[in-house]
C-alpha cells in the first residue's frame, strides 16, 4: 500500500509528522505492518526546505549541494545575458 499526503504549508507538515511518528511507532501498528508487509511502515517528509531525499551526510552533500559561488555565477550569467534577451524581444 502506498499513499501520498499533501499539505499546503510547512507548519501542517511538521504537525502531522509528529502524529505519523506516534501512529506508525505504536507497537500494534508496527506488528500489523510487519506481519502483513514483512516490514514496518516507512514514510518521509519533503518540503521546500528539503535539500534532497534520504538521509544527509557529508558525501551526499558534496555531490548534490552547490556552493554559493556556483549560484552567484549563474546569477551573474543571467544578468549579462539580459540585455541580449531584451533585444530579441524588442518591438
Amino acid at each position: 500500500m502506498r499513499a501520498l499526503l499533501l499539505y499546503p504549508m510547512n507548519a501542517l507538515v511538521n504537525d502531522q509528522l509528529g502524529r505519523l511518528r506516534t501512529l506508525f511507532g505504536s507497537s500494534g501498528v508496527r506488528k500489523w505492518f510487519t506481519a502483513s508487509a514483512k516490514r514496518p511502515a516507512k514514510f518521509g517528509r519533503y518540503t521546500g526546505r528539503t535539500l534532497y531525499p534520504g538521509m544527509r551526510d557529508g558525501d551526499r552533500d558534496q555531490k548534490r549541494l552547490k556552493t554559493l559561488e556556483y549560484y552567484l555565477k549563474i546569477e551573474d550569467g543571467a544578468r549579462t545575458a539580459m540585455p541580449r534577451i531584451k533585444r530579441c524581444f524588442a518591438r
